[in-house]
């Protein structure tokens, strides 16, 4: 394997453990720090791996089968079990008449998020479905008419990310929220760009601690600074950055690699599972502790910002996805 693959696995395992602990109750310090970039870090890496070297019907077909099927097959799994998972409160809906199922399973087939509370990180599933459409189309079109002037290409993507970003602000109504599309295409985009020039990454190492420091400046000041737009994309570009210098160094350490590597390999099971998984031990610390109660769907208690047990539900929210993926590997074969 080539190194710099090694390092955007290594980035996708950082990605997904910044997810989980985001979901985890970590402090709204914290919090604000993950927050800043971490989602644009999903998208930036998904832009890295995109080829837009295939033809169209294939590259629909393959994002189909990667985004849209588990999307629809993890949902229809959760409908199902709703009453079930309502009886032990782990989640708010519960669909036992014909005609609630009917309608929870037609949302999920138009790849609406909704249907499932334990589910609503799945929003990023549709909006990078669309994002993958829209930028694949603009690079074919870009290409016919600039040749390799990728400067241009991110201008363009820069000016969509900001109008996505005015419109999720002001709640502007879209279907199949259109504002997020377009503000996270900006990050795929420069993912895609990435690919292009990935060997000037050791030129990067002198924007490490900058970076850092203006992240942690931006987290603790963020309510005084404001929600601008323009600031919001600087600040993920510079969490993207840190994360890119973190993990090309990470990289060459053996057992963090590895480590790493492996939990970004099972990105899509720690995604589907953690927020279930965070319920089922909320619940089970709620019957042997009493001063942690019990509460439905995702806005559980998991966590309460106490270290112990954000790093608890941390540990649990990655490893128990992926032993029980390879598990089921192991089974099948």
């Amino acid at each position: 394997m080539k190194q710099r693959n090694i390092m955007l696995d290594v980035m996708r395992g950082i990605a997904i453990i910044f997810v989980v602990l985001g979901h985890a109750g970590v402090s709204s310090y914290v919090w604000s720090f993950i927050y800043s970039f971490h989602m644009p870090l999903f998208f930036f890496i998904s832009g890295y791996f995109c080829n837009t070297n295939i033809d169209f019907k294939t590259f629909l077909k393959k994002k189909i089968k990667g985004l849209y099927f588990p999307f629809f097959k993890y949902y229809v799994l959760f409908i199902i079990a709703s009453p079930i998972l309502h009886r032990f409160l782990l989640t708010k809906n519960n669909y036992t008449s014909i005609d609630s199922f009917l309608s929870a399973l037609f949302l999920s087939f138009r790849f609406r998020v909704g249907a499932i509370d334990l589910l609503g990180q799945f929003w990023f599933l549709p909006v990078l479905f669309f994002v993958t459409l829209l930028v694949y189309s603009c690079v074919k079109i870009f290409n016919q008419l600039i040749k390799r002037e990728y400067s241009y290409l991110l201008l363009g993507g820069a000016v969509l990310s900001i109008i996505g970003g005015i419109g999720m602000k002001c709640h502007w109504y879209a279907p199949y929220d259109l504002y997020g599309v377009l503000y996270f295409s900006f990050y795929y985009l420069i993912g895609w760009c990435f690919h292009q020039f990935q060997d000037k990454v050791n030129k990067m190492k002198i924007l490490l601690i900058p970076s850092f420091v203006i992240l942690l400046f931006y987290s603790y000041f963020k309510n005084e600074m404001g929600d601008l737009i323009s600031l919001k994309i600087v600040i993920a570009i510079l969490g993207i950055v840190m994360t890119i210098i973190i993990s090309n160094y990470l990289s060459h350490i053996p057992l963090c690699a590895k480590i790493l590597q492996h939990v970004g390999s099972h990105t899509m099971p720690i995604y589907v599972w953690h927020v279930f998984i965070f319920k089922v031990l909320e619940f089970i610390i709620s019957h042997l502790w009493d001063k942690h109660p019990m509460s439905e769907g995702w806005s559980g208690c998991y966590g309460s910002q106490s270290w112990y047990l954000v790093l608890s539900y941390s540990i649990v929210g990655v490893c128990i996805p992926i032993l029980f993926h390879n598990i089921i590997k192991t089974c099948k074969k």
